[in-house]
């Protein structure tokens, strides 16, 4: 179905964009073993040290996803576990003392990501059940709207 195709489209954009942001040049720096300050001069240590900003993103992203987007939590639910894991993948394995300096931050910065997605979508779950809630009172209102015209005109 369009939907269906759709909506996966939607999954694996996000899911795309996530690696994207999280592919920084200073990791690509990292990965190559290159010298940070050669290929950003301009930039401080701290700055290229940080993953405040690719974090930042990644978590409106997800947000947006979640909580925006008219995704069914069915469909989003393999995202709660991807979008950390991408985190992870590309986070744990950089060198020591180059990405948010030892490996105890990063783990932070996974927990409290991991923290942002799951309550992300939770929110999703919650906007679903007032929506379902919703139309199962409408259908309700209109099976008894529907009976009460049945014994007025009987």
């Amino acid at each position: 179905t369009l939907h269906r195709v759709t909506v996966d489209r939607v999954l694996f954009f996000s899911l795309l964009w996530q690696v994207l942001g999280h592919m920084t040049g200073y990791r690509a720096i990292a990965i190559t073993g290159d010298d940070a300050k050669a290929a950003y001069p301009e930039v401080s240590t701290i700055a290229l040290k940080s993953d405040s900003l690719p974090l930042a993103t990644m978590s409106a992203l997800v947000m947006i996803v979640f909580v925006l987007l008219p995704l069914r939590c069915a469909r989003t639910v393999v995202c709660v576990f991807l979008h950390p894991l991408i985190y992870i993948s590309l986070t744990i394995p950089m060198p020591h003392g180059f990405v948010e300096d030892n490996l105890s931050r990063r783990i932070q910065l996974v927990v409290r990501f991991t923290f942002i997605v799951v309550i992300s979508f939770v929110g999703r779950i919650s906007l679903e059940n007032s929506a379902r809630a919703e139309f199962l009172g409408r259908v309700h209102l209109s099976k008894l709207l529907a009976e009460e015209k049945v014994l007025r005109f009987s």
